[in-house]
């Protein structure tokens, strides 16, 4: 594991949100203490509850905590996709592909285009 990447990783998404220790332990219910400690890097080490605790607050996987700099981003996926997903995973090989053609048809095609992008 990287050094100190648990603080490099707590200050990266603080930062991003802006959010204070104490904001953060009280969301949390980490105590202050043990977030200062993480952040002054006197310890490199958590229970897996706190880094639980502290990815799903922010929404990210609990992966960034082993090196901020090589952590993608999870993608979050509305009920509509997760379905889509399910329908691809539920059928054959010759069937992706088609779903595959269709899908880049339709991409191509200028009034299925998305006008904005969705996050």
């Amino acid at each position: 594991m990287e050094e100190q990447s648990i603080a490099k990783a707590l200050k990266y998404l603080m930062g991003r949100e802006g959010v204070s220790v104490s904001a953060l332990a009280v969301s949390t219910g980490i105590p202050a203490q043990t977030l200062y400690s993480m952040l002054s890097k006197r310890t490199n080490q958590a229970n897996l509850e706190t880094l639980e605790k502290l990815a799903e607050h922010f929404g990210v996987g609990i992966e960034i905590f082993c090196g901020v700099d090589s952590y993608t981003d999870t993608i979050h996926l509305d009920k509509d996709e997760k379905k889509v997903i399910d329908m691809l995973r539920s059928i054959n090989e010759k069937g992706k592909r088609r779903l595959y053609e269709y899908a880049v048809e339709l991409t191509q095609n200028p009034i299925y285009k998305e006008t904005e992008r969705r996050q």
